[in-house]
């Protein structure tokens, strides 16, 4: 065996990971006021409608240790999840058993076998060792990043660090600014009623919005975006939230005299609404238009 190049000294091995593909993202994890760990991710597509995320901890020198690690996956598909971690010999005491991986309220999670304060030799991420963590998903990554969690092992303040490197784009996060909020339902409403041809969107509306790939944007995409909504928000009986361009009917961009017109045609006879419309002229969310609505409109066409 030959080698080339010279040796390098002084780096952590991790480190060869980000220098050798531009496509990692590396971030430095400080434990305040005690130790760092280096956290290195790399979301790659498998060609098949699904992506491999990989991320790579290494605990330099914190001496609290990592006991779990959590990404965000919102209600995307995952499979093949999968741990490596260093095994102990020769005397060593600590523990050799696998973290436990739980993908609950889209949160993947591994944990070690005990807490500190239960077993403070169970398996955790201690000085100079890195463990592997990885899993396919049915979404790309997301533009913006996300924040994962460490979790630490030995008591003290904080009790996890949060960190920004690669994780899937929520599913309904059609902005990719990993919230799932008014702005997302709005760009839904725009798409809702329209149908796509494959890999080519009318410039104006988002084909993301046709989330069961039939080529439409019906009420059965809004009930799986919904589902979606009430996942990010931890509430399964979360109402659909004000649309971010409320007050604006006709959708182009601005509240003025003609929404004020149309307005007033749905108040009188809502029966002629279109699913959008009826959505973007009930201010209060009570799926009625009423006094409320119309005193909320009339403040919103004032400030436009």
């Amino acid at each position: 065996m030959s080698f080339t190049g010279p040796t390098i000294q002084e780096i952590p091995a991790i480190r060869e990971w980000k220098l050798n593909d531009p496509d990692v993202v590396e971030t430095d994890i400080r434990v305040p006021n005690e130790g760092l760990m280096i956290l290195a991710a790399k979301a790659s597509d498998n060609g098949d409608g699904t992506w491999h995320y990989e991320y790579a901890l290494f605990n330099q020198n914190s001496d609290r240790s990592a006991g779990t690690f959590s990404v965000p996956v919102g209600n995307a598909v995952i499979t093949n999840i999968e741990f490596k971690d260093v095994d102990y010999h020769s005397g060593e005491v600590y523990s050799l058993t696998d973290w436990t991986p739980v993908l609950s309220n889209g949160i993947m999670k591994w944990s070690t076998s005990h807490t500190f304060g239960q077993n403070p030799y169970a398996n955790a991420l201690r000085w100079g060792t890195m463990y592997n963590f990885r899993f396919d998903a049915a979404m790309p990554p997301s533009v913006s990043g996300g924040s994962i969690s460490v979790g630490l092992f030995k008591f003290g303040t904080p009790g996890a660090i949060s960190a920004t490197t690669v994780v899937p784009k929520l599913r309904g996060d059609f902005d990719d600014n990993a919230i799932i909020d008014g702005s997302d339902f709005a760009i839904f409403l725009q798409a809702h009623g329209h149908c796509f041809a494959p890999n080519d969107p009318p410039s104006s509306l988002d084909a993301n919005a046709d989330m069961n790939g039939d080529g439409c944007v019906t009420l059965e995409d809004f009930d799986l975006w919904l589902a979606c909504y009430r996942i990010f928000e931890g509430d399964p009986q979360a109402q659909a939230p004000l649309p971010a361009d409320v007050g604006d009917i006709n959708g182009n961009g601005v509240i003025d005299a003609s929404d004020l017109d149309r307005f007033i045609i749905i108040y009188l006879t809502s029966g002629e609404a279109t699913f959008r419309e009826l959505f973007v002229s009930d201010f209060d969310s009570d799926s009625d238009l009423d006094e409320i609505d119309i005193q909320a409109f009339v403040s919103r066409l004032l400030d436009s």
